[in-house]
């Protein structure tokens, strides 16, 4: 068992990161109520990784190993949304929105590591003093996401208020065949408070508004290139000498497509008392579809495994909260 106060003491271990976040935009109100926004933002990090464990603790077993790793990730998002918004006579209100968006995000890291040093004096920053080079190893992924996007609000008398969406969405991670998805949703309230009929309960009831609504969202959560054939690489003995090979890992799906959920909910907002009390219950129907799926393949396809969409869940129940 290794030494905790030694290995506290001794031992190496430092994390450095450097992130930058920021955004820039412009609005641009070229007619009236009508106004456009241009965003860009960035995400840029650095992290930087040294370890050093000296010959003299338990866990070195009397050999010195030093490992650098840097990885760097960058992620920038351009957003560009036309928005129109118009009251006509104090009643109605009108909101129409329309934008394309993309995101890209670029991550590269690097390894390398050596053992066996003479002394400790350079540690970590000197990897080729050690007499023992262990594997170097690198990476390099890339997904981008573009985005068509459109919304339409219409309130009356700030009683009726209805909701229209749609996007698509398109993701680098699904196969050729199916980058695209199109999820529409809508929605509906009624703010009975506002009623001239609901004056009288009001000294209870501050304000009570029913809801209706249905939509579709999609899932990509599925890693870098999973719809791709992929490879990896194994180190066997060849002789008297090891030797890198590279086997197929995973088989190619170009029909992989997006993971779609389906809600239906319907619900009432309920503040008694000056908001005192707010009560809120909902009911919802969820059904999706096309699920995300790893599938194991048999040996004897080459293959040890495929993203497929594969099988169907449902989920309904009441959600009910109290807050007072």
């Amino acid at each position: 068992i290794p030494n905790p106060v030694a290995t506290a003491k001794e031992e190496i271990y430092n994390n450095a990161t450097t992130r930058v976040l920021g955004d820039v935009y412009a609005e641009w109100e070229f007619l009236k109520d009508l106004k456009l926004k241009v965003s860009l933002g960035m995400d840029i990090m650095y992290l930087k990784q040294n370890k050093y464990t000296p010959s003299n603790i338990y866990q070195s077993l009397g050999i010195a190993s030093a490992k650098v790793g840097v990885n760097r990730s960058i992620n920038w998002l351009n957003e560009n949304i036309l928005t129109w918004n118009k009251t006509f006579k104090d009643i109605h209100s009108l909101n129409i929105l329309g934008g394309f968006t993309i995101q890209r995000n670029n991550v590269e890291s690097v390894t390398g590591a050596s053992s066996n040093f003479v002394n400790d004096v350079m540690k970590y920053n000197n990897l080729g003093a050690g007499s023992i080079y262990d594997k170097p190893e690198s990476s390099a992924t890339q997904w981008s996401l573009m985005s068509y996007l459109a919304r339409i609000n219409y309130s009356l008398y700030d009683r009726y208020l209805f909701s229209v969406n749609g996007r698509v969405d398109g993701s680098s991670r699904f196969g050729l065949n199916n980058q695209y998805g199109f999820f529409p949703s809508f929605s509906a309230a009624w703010r009975v408070s506002n009623e001239n009929f609901f004056e009288n309960a009001k000294k209870v009831i501050d304000d009570m508004k029913v809801r209706l609504s249905y939509g579709t969202v999609g899932n990509a959560e599925i890693g870098d290139y999973a719809s791709m054939a992929r490879y990896e690489n194994k180190r066997l003995p060849f002789g008297k000498d090891m030797t890198t090979i590279v086997t197929l890992k995973s088989m190619a799906n170009p029909d992989l497509r997006w993971e779609k959920s389906r809600q239906l909910d319907a619900g009432i907002d309920l503040s008694f008392f000056n908001g005192r009390i707010e009560f809120m219950a909902d009911y919802y129907h969820k059904i999706t579809t096309d699920l995300l799926y790893e599938l194991q393949l048999p040996s004897n396809s080459g293959y040890e495994k495929t993203m497929t969409n594969l099988g169907k869940i449902r989920n309904q129940g009441l959600e009910m909260s109290l807050n007072t």
